[in-house]
Parts: C-alpha cells; structure tokens; sequence
C-alpha cells in the first residue's frame, strides 16, 4: 500500500472522527440542537478494539466508526513505513512478570542478537502469550513473530537482523512460504528464501531439519531431492540470489531411502560439517560415493567431502547410528546422537573430533544426545540421557574438557532436552519437553549461568497448578519487597502455598514462612510483621500451627503466630477480607465471619495486641439475601470512628434496624453509627438496589474517597463506582470507572501516591481514558489519567484485585495475563512513580493499609 493512500485512509479513520467528537462536546455545551445520529453506540467505540495486538490499524473494525480517545493513543511508522499505534504509558509496566515457558513441548531454540528464539507445537502459549510455532525472548519477555509458521521449526539461525528457520510447514506469517523461511527483525515480517516453494514435491516425507551459514552463503540439509526446482540430495546452499546443490548430496545406502541431514555446523576456516542419517556423499555426479557413516565435512574451496576416520557406529542391538547434533569450537568437532562408536573408540553417545582422531569425553552419556553448544571452552549436551560420566545428569550436563557435571538431578522418563543455546553473556537456555527443571517449574525451558549455579525461569508470574493465579492482596516494604498473598502454587516457577516476596534487587520470589493451607485476601505490614488474613486454616506449611483465618509473621524471626491466648484469644471461624489499624493500634478485621476467638463478632472483630484479646462492634450487619452473607469488606479512620465499608443491606443495633446499603460510619466515641442517605446503589430495571463498598481511604485533600460497585451514592448522586465524600456532599470522579463488556464493573481497591489515586479493579475505561483495570485519579487536574492499556486477559474475566506503593512502584495484582501488552501472570509493577512525592501517604486524618 502507497504511504499517500495509506495517510488518506488514516485521516478518513481518525482525523475526521475525531473533530466529531470534539464538535459534539462543544454543541453539549451550549445547549445546540443536534440531529440525533442513528445507533450513536455502533459508530462510536473504544479506538483499542481495532487495534492488533501487533499495533497495526484493522480496517475492517474501523469502517465507519468514530472515536472519542485518540488522546491517549500514538503513532508511530515501522521500518516499512506502515502505521503502528500504542496507548501512551506502556513503557512503565514492567515486562518481566509472565508466566513461566510454554504450555507445550518446545521442540528447538536458536540464539542470537540477545535474544531467544523457540519452536513450539502449533498455537503454544509462551507466558500466556498466544503464538504461532515459534516466539522469541528478549531476555524479559516473550514476543509473537507475526502471525507465525504452520508447523513448528526444526532449526533456527540468526544472523545479523535475519532469523532463518527450518522445518516442516507451508505456511509463515501467513504466506505461502515452505521449508525455509526469513525473519526480518526490523521489518518484523517473514520473507521466503527464494521463490518460496522450497523443497516441496510429491514425496510426503520432505522436509528441512537443519541450517546454517558459512560467510553470507546460507546452507541447509534435510531430507529433500530439490529447492526451489533446483536438484539437490539432502543438502543446499542458498548465495543470495540462486539455490545450487552441495556436491552431488548424501544419501543413505544401508537403508535403500534417500537419508537425512539433521545438524549442520561451520567451523571457523569456512568448511561445513554435516551430521544425520546417512553412509555415502558424493563430491559430483560423476564421483564414486565416499563411505562417511552420518558425519562428513564439505570443504566448498576443493568442492568435496571429507571421511572422519570412518564416522560412527552402533552395536547391532541398538541398531543405526544417527548424528543429531554438532558443535565447533576452535579445532574441535563435538557431535552427539544415537551411536556408541566414533571411528575405533567406543564414545557413548558424544564424541569429539581433534582434526586427525575421535577422542571420548570420559565415558559420555548413557542415552541420546541431542542438542550442544559450546561456550568459553565449556560443552553444554541436552538429550534423553539420565547420567554422564559417572554422574547424575538428567537430561542435561556440561563437559569442562575433563569431567561431565549434571546441571539437573530430577529423574522423569518422560522428559527430554532437545534444544541448548549459550548467548553472548553466557546464560545457559535449555528447551524441551520439561516441566520442571529440579524444583523449578519452568514450563519446558529455562535458564541457567555459571555464576549463579541455578535455573531460572522464563517470566516470574504466578500459577495456581497449570491455570492462572488468583490474587487478592499486596503490600510493600521501605526497601521494595513487595508481599503477594493469593491463591497460587508457583511464584516465578518457585514452589510457593498462597504467599511470596518479591526481591528485586535478587529478582526472585521468595517462599514466607511456608505460606497457608488456602487462599489469602489480606495483607498488611506494620512493625516488621506481616499481618495475614483469609480462607486458611493453617499456617507454615506441613509443620505449621493451626491459624484459624488469621495470622502473623515476624519478618525479623521468621516465626509464625497465631491469635490465641488471652481471655477471648484464638482465631476466627470464617474468612478474614480486610484489615486495618487503628490511630491507637488496636486491630480491626472484616469478612464474613460470626465469632473471633470466644467472642460473638458479626463480621467485625477488634483485637487489642495488648492484651491479646478479642472484641466485636455494638451493631451486627444483615445480608443481601437470606442466603447470602453479608461482608465487611473495606475501613477507613478519622479520629473519632471508622467508616465502613462491605457488602450488607443493614446494620442492626439492639432492637433497631437501619437501612445503610454497603456503609456506614461509626462514632467510636459515642457508639452511634451513621448512615449516608440510601447509601450505594446500583440500579436495575429502574430500582435502586443494594450495591458493594470495597475501597475506602482518605486522601491527601481531606475527603473520603469511596469504591466499589454502584452507580449511585449518598442521596442519588450519580458516580459510576467510585466517589468521594467532601464537606459539602457526596461527588463523582468524572464519569468514574465503566465497561464494555456485561460484565459489572467495579473498584477494588486503591491507594495513593501524592496527588495520584491508582485505583484497581474490573473496568474497561476510566473517564474517557481507556485503560482497562488500572488507572490514575489526578486530584490537581480534577481528571482520569491511563496507565498505558492497563491489564488484560484471563482465564474467564481478568480484574485488578489490589493495589500498593512502594520506592520502586506501584504493584497491582489480580486476575489477568498482560500488563501494558506485556505479558505479566496475575502480577503488575507500574514502574513511574510522579516526581516528589512522599510514600507514607500521609493524610490530614489517620491513614489506612488494606
């Protein structure tokens, strides 16, 4: 498409509907009359609907639709000059936080450039990430590779800003592309090499398995007898411009068919070695087979192949050799595979070649080798071996050039390495059919380096078994160690039981104290301890006390403490929700329980660290329905009293029973409790009912800001989820927090930073800014503010369920699988903190942690 077209049609879309938008705002606001527009909501709509994930413009969404948030979104030209857009703000999510590897076996890996590149069987998923048969890794995060290859790779090479892969499909990024294809990575678009046929024709087993390059001259092998109509036996060469035939080829005389070529390598003097399952190679037409037995060395100065001292061989149990793997390094040839003999040596599996002899490496492996690379002197082998040498070595092991050290002890029949790569700052990627790596729950690949001795994962999101996590609470420490509470049983891979820290400056999570035996929906840190609040039951894993709902941990002692003793001591017997201190210290807890200790306490206990003992509030709470129980779900201090928030009808006070709908405050000097007029509502079918209070807090002008789920609040004043209680009244935050979907939306939670209120939640827009779970309250501007596209995805619904500050950012957590387009698994860090502000949240009245 001509750049002269493409603006005309982009000023159609956008320029255009956007100075309607703009129009309309002006009319409203001196009261014109305006013709009504048929079916307003089909022509306007949220500009991200049509947009790709790949940042490109879908012109068939965009036909005839107007747009009212332009604003947040900009645009810039790739290097083919077509249009990109991205929503202001995404660069400050951090990109590290996806979930761990692939959902299904990765079958190569290829590195370069700083990156990683992986094959996978068909629609795998990467760190919740949808992809193609293949996706890179940038050392953060996983990024698609447009739209794709049909089948997955079964070799790639990157060279330069060029990825080559090889393989089995017909398909890349959606052109007709078979066997080999390129990758431009600035272009960000798949190119064929050559016409594109490949090597295609009638024979069904055709396919590509291997690649590499000598100069700028490209070389691949296989099982194939043409390129592109070019004849070639299983072996081509691709110059740039034409594909000629490598010596008239190799083929496989034991077994009458036409063999295959499955690794190529390229020493440093420009010869190319060739390893498979083959016996014969011919320099020409003309020239008699030279006898090579599945590894040979093509020198392209004399134009003919090389016998190394008689290839390698197998015992007649084993049955034939195969060659699956090489590796150079300087003058040394390592390849690895099915065989036992290499020359007149018995090798096992791996051998290494000298130039003149093979030599073994110790007493090599006791299973196939399939995949090498070689570092700083170091030989890296994956496969389907369980020892090397004389040790313990599943699946992967390094040779130091005089003795094998395994780099995984787990002992799985099922598991196979089949792709290893070192990258230039030598971080050790393995890949394959590995669901853990040790302890590690790395999802089929994983890191490792010399320096630290361990694996890593790949993204350092959260699971709960092999589906999303679930998480309800976050809280951070001074020095940025942020605690996530939940439903999860991996943090980053790491085995964890509903509770973790995060580290940054170790980037890793860390188990606390054992964790809980279910789920945790509160968290709140005060003194060095860390105050814990949920479902469980018990607390410290398998060794742990009973902790019935509630608990504590000392950070400095790492110890657990449950609420018992005193006089009234002991837990609570149904689910804490929310938590929070008050000015004189004592604790108060909300949720859904009746009882806190030996003390009947409806959905409100109070505890006295002093004393150790428990109390409940003068009034009691009444459900929404005679099944449904009602919660405290949210607190907020001033000096006198509490407001309080949840999810109830009414409160009742001895004899008398009072209409509150979801919030009340209570004067804990007097003992009397308020309500406010019809409280919050949500209408339905014209009928304001009951609607849920879920966020309370102070702000930094002194008022009272409220979330949750209702569209009115105090004596009707309209406020779509969220509001603020000033001394003069009740008011909305804009058009407040809305959604495009059915679902109802909703405010979570909140908290502050300066003049900001970063609110999380279930919403699609936040005024007329869209960003999806996450956004910004500016109250010096009176205005929604978008961070980036917020967060999206999920197994069912995705929502924010909590938010905290911290000296390094602002940590959501929830239900979803992207952060600003970033893959980030239930965990978020909005890593822009404005410029001076103070991060005690210091208010004019007490403040609160949730």
């Amino acid at each position: 498409m001509q750049v002269k077209h493409l603006i005309g049609i982009l000023l159609t879309c956008l320029i255009l509907p956007l100075s309607s938008a703009h129009l309309m705002s002006v009319q409203a606001q001196h009261k014109a009359v305006v013709p009504a527009s048929p079916e307003p909501s089909a022509l306007y709509q949220d500009f991200g609907n049509v947009i790709n994930p790949d940042g490109t413009l879908d012109l068939t969404k965009a036909e005839g639709s107007h747009f009212n948030n332009l604003t947040d979104w900009q645009i810039t030209l790739d290097p083919a000059s077509e249009p990109r857009f991205t929503q202001a703000g995404n660069a400050n999510w951090d990109d590290q936080f996806g979930y761990p590897g692939s959902n299904f076996e990765l079958t190569t890996l290829g590195v370069g450039g700083g990156n990683v590149y992986v094959g996978c069987f068909f629609a795998c998923e990467v760190g919740y990430l949808r992809t193609e048969s293949i996706a890179r890794w940038d050392g953060r995060r996983w990024h698609a590779m447009g739209e794709g290859l049909s089948d997955p790779p079964s070799d790639i090479l990157v060279k330069g800003t060029d990825v080559y892969v090889v393989g089995d499909f017909d398909s890349a990024g959606g052109k007709a592309i078979a066997g080999i294809a390129r990758w431009d990575t600035q272009s960000e678009e798949w190119f064929p090499v050559g016409n594109g046929s490949g090597p295609r024709d009638n024979f069904d087993s055709i396919k590509v398995s291997a690649i590499t390059a000598i100069g700028d001259d490209i070389y691949i092998g296989g099982e194939f007898v043409q390129v592109d109509g070019v004849q070639a036996l299983n072996l081509a060469r691709w110059d740039g411009t034409a594909w000629t035939a490598v010596g008239d080829g190799l083929e496989n005389q034991d077994t009458g068919n036409l063999g295959e070529v499955f690794d190529l390598a390229a020493t440093s003097d420009g010869r190319l070695v060739v390893g498979g399952a083959f016996t014969h190679a011919y320099d020409s037409p003309e020239a008699t087979a030279l006898e090579v037995n599945h590894i040979t060395i093509w020198n392209p100065q004399t134009s003919s192949f090389a016998s190394l001292n008689g290839g390698v061989a197998n015992d007649d149990i084993i049955g034939a050799p195969d060659v699956y793997t090489i590796a150079v390094d300087g003058n040394n040839i390592y390849i690895g595979g099915d065989f036992i003999e290499a020359g007149d040596r018995i090798v096992n599996y791996i051998a290494r070649w000298d130039g003149t002899a093979w030599n073994a490496l110790g007493s090599g492996t006791n299973s196939d080798v399939q995949s090498l690379d070689v570092h700083n002197g170091i030989l890296y082998a994956g496969g389907l071996f369980g020892g090397a040498g004389a040790t313990n070595a599943h699946r992967i092991a390094r040779w130091d050039g005089t003795a094998w050290t395994g780099l995984l002890q787990t002992n799985s029949s099922e598991n196979s390495i089949s792709g290893v790569g070192v990258t230039e700052d030598g971080t050790l990627y393995a890949a394959g059919n590995m669901e853990f790596f040790d302890d590690l729950k790395a999802s089929n690949i994983a890191s490792w380096t010399e320096q630290e001795q361990q694996w890593r994962p790949l993204g350092y999101g959260f699971a709960d078994g092999n589906i999303l996590a679930d998480l309800s609470a976050v809280v951070v420490d001074s020095n940025g160690r942020v605690y996530v509470g939940g439903d999860f049983s991996d943090a980053g891979g790491k085995p964890m039981s509903n509770l973790a820290v995060w580290d940054p400056t170790q980037r890793e999570w860390f188990d606390v104290g054992g964790g809980t035996d279910n789920h945790i929906n509160s968290l709140l840190l005060r003194d060095n301890v860390l105050y814990v609040g949920g479902l469980f039951e018990r607390v410290g894993g398998e060794n742990g006390i009973a902790a019935p709902y509630i608990a504590t941990y000392n950070l400095a002692t790492s110890e657990w403490a449950s609420f018992a003793g005193g006089s009234a001591g002991g837990g609570l017997n149904a689910s804490v929700i929310t938590m929070a201190f008050a000015p004189e210290g004592t604790l108060f807890v909300g949720g859904s329980f009746t009882a806190a200790g030996n003390v009947e306490a409806d959905r409100l206990a109070i505890w006295n660290p002093a004393n150790r003992t428990w109390a409940a509030a003068p009034f009691e709470f009444n459900g929404p329905l005679p099944f449904h129980t009602p919660r405290v779900l949210a607190m907020a201090f001033d000096t006198n009293g509490v407001y309080i928030g949840g999810d109830f009808f009414d409160v009742i006070i001895g004899e008398n029973r009072v209409d509150v709908n979801s919030l009340i405050y209570w004067d804990r000097t007097t003992n009397e409790v308020f309500s406010f007029g019809n409280g919050a509502t949500q209408t339905n079918g014209g009928d304001d009912l009951k609607g849920i209070v879920s966020a309370l807090a102070f702000g930094p002008d002194g008022n009272l800001y409220v979330g949750g789920a209702f569209d009115k609040i105090g004596d009707g004043i309209t406020a779509n989820n969220i509001a603020k209680l000033t001394q003069d009244g009740w008011a909305a935050l804009g058009t407040g927090v809305t959604i495009s979907s059915p679902d109802d939306p909703f405010v979570a939670d909140f908290t502050w930073v300066g003049s900001r209120l970063f609110v999380a939640g279930e919403f699609s827009a936040a005024g007329d800014t869209t960003s999806s779970h996450a956004a910004v309250w500016n109250i010096t501007t009176d205005s929604w503010e978008a961070l980036g596209i917020g967060l999206r995805g999920g197994v069912i619904d995705s929502e924010a369920r909590a938010v905290a500050v911290g000296p390094t950012g602002i940590a959501f957590v929830g239900e979803f699988t992207t952060a600003g387009g970033n893959p980030s698994a239930s965990f978020a860090m909005w890593g822009f903190i404005p410029p001076n502000v103070e991060l005690n949240n210091k208010v004019y009245l007490p403040a609160i942690a949730r």
